[in-house]
């Protein structure tokens, strides 16, 4: 009878690590929270990497690069003969609800040197893309992220997408996305 119990709490125990263990690979070695739970919140942006090159059958590329290091905001705009260079600053926050009701908005406000401009977006749906294991966010009339790390305080997301083709010709796209829960 002992042994009995002791492998059904062996067995509910090991059910229930498994549960809790890491599923992307920077994410924390073991959490007691599922991934849904730690996505919801309000996240603020802390980091901001994009490099967007097209080039089209012409063989003119056009360039938007972005970043923000250290509350130091950039944004270069142009073609690859003439760009602009615009520098300031960008509130960016995305709130996010668990998966029973799958809602976020996402409200980003850029102030430059002559480049102002805001991006809202409110009562989106959200949704793990389908065959991604919880590793893929889709966000509704936004962008879908690969997850390359998600704790309780932060939350990176990528976007690579490396000499895809788009309609025009060549198009290079990298985005590096860090937010700290508020």
């Amino acid at each position: 009878m002992r042994l009995a119990r002791l492998s059904l709490l062996l067995l509910f125990l090991t059910t229930i690590f498994t549960g809790c263990i890491k599923k992307g690979e920077n994410d924390p070695i073991v959490s007691i929270y599922k991934r849904s739970t730690r996505l919801s919140g309000v996240w603020k942006l802390q980091e901001l990497q994009i490099q967007d090159h097209v080039v089209d059958p012409a063989g003119n590329i056009s360039v938007v690069i972005r970043t923000l290091t250290q509350g130091k905001y950039t944004e270069t705009r142009g073609t690859d003969t003439v760009s602009n260079t615009y520098i300031g600053t960008i509130n960016a926050t995305l709130t996010i609800t668990d998966s029973t009701s799958s809602k976020y908005s996402y409200l980003e406000e850029v102030a430059t040197n002559g480049l102002n401009y805001t991006v809202k977006l409110d009562n989106k749906t959200w949704s793990w893309k389908e065959g991604s294991s919880k590793s893929s966010l889709v966000f509704q009339d936004f962008k879908t992220f690969d997850i390359a790390g998600l704790w309780m305080n932060k939350l990176e997301l990528n976007i690579t997408d490396i000499n895809a083709l788009n309609s025009n010709g060549d198009h290079s796209y990298v985005e590096h996305w860090v937010f700290t829960k508020l």
